[in-house]
């Protein structure tokens, strides 16, 4: 098996920028293109971990509490591990992972590993296809809840259509990091100090162009929305508080917390 080769990613201000917004982190990796580049994310609840593989590259699936691997949009790849084979928008959920493999099998692309550092209450393997994952629609785009509603940490899937943006919103709580894999956005955030996120007015508001692969950390309290400049996809992994989201402005006149109207009836 092929060694691991990370490349460490510092965070910067954009150029024409002296400092990064507060409460923010940006890694933008210098080359993407390597397949054995391995861009990680480390909190007190999770691991987040995006690799590149391609044809014929195996590599060890880390032996956390649990494991999600997960095929994003942007890859064509085709993925080995133990008994079952993943395609494009398909996941696996391992508990307690030992001694297993992923290899490409097929393709090239993205490959997004995510696990938490918490053990779960019992042990179990899920496979689930695409299409099958929790939707969310929203009047942007939608959300996939990759896996669903879990205690330790959510992973989402964010689609954002062209043209359209998220509110502008901050949360109590919910620290995410987010990886925009495929796309353009603007990064909205509020630039004066000064000025409590829920009084922003224009004039206090800044923008970082965002092009993919980058890597966006947000802190709690930190009011932030993303403009799309094209169609865009972008995966989340946060902390569990699925309805602390405090919409500041909203295009739908939304309020703040979840829109049940969204949340397609269960299975």
């Amino acid at each position: 098996m092929p060694a691991q080769k990370k490349i460490i990613l510092s965070s910067a201000p954009p150029e024409g920028m002296s400092r990064l917004p507060k409460g923010y982190r940006l890694q933008f990796p210098a080359d993407f293109t390597v397949p054995e580049v391995v861009l990680s994310a480390y909190t007190q609840s999770y691991h987040y971990h995006h690799c590149k593989m391609q044809v014929g590259e195996a590599r060890a699936v880390p032996e956390w509490p649990r494991v999600i691997i997960f095929i994003p949009q942007s890859s064509d790849c085709s993925l080995q591990v133990g008994d079952d084979v993943l395609h494009t928008g398909d996941s696996l959920m391992i508990t307690a992972p030992r001694n297993l493999s992923i290899t490409c099998t097929a393709g090239h692309g993205a490959v997004l590993l995510v696990g938490g550092r918490e053990n779960p209450a019992r042990r179990e393997t899920i496979l689930m296809r695409a299409g099958d994952h929790y939707r969310v629609s929203k009047p942007w785009g939608h959300e996939l809840w990759l896996n669903g509603e879990d205690p330790v940490f959510n992973f989402k899937e964010v689609y954002l259509k062209a043209g359209h943006q998220t509110s502008l919103q901050y949360h109590h709580f919910k620290e995410e990091v987010n990886l925009l894999l495929s796309g353009a956005a603007d990064l909205v955030f509020n630039q004066n100090d000064a000025v409590h996120n829920d009084n922003v007015t224009p004039e206090d508001l800044g923008t970082i162009a965002l092009e993919s692969p980058t890597s966006l950390y947000i802190m709690p309290e930190t009011l932030h929305r993303l403009r799309a400049k094209t169609d865009l996809y972008l995966y989340e992994v946060a902390t569990p508080f699925l309805d602390d989201v405090i919409r500041v402005q909203d295009d739908s006149r939304r309020g703040d917390g979840r829109i049940s109207a969204e949340h397609a009836p269960p299975r």
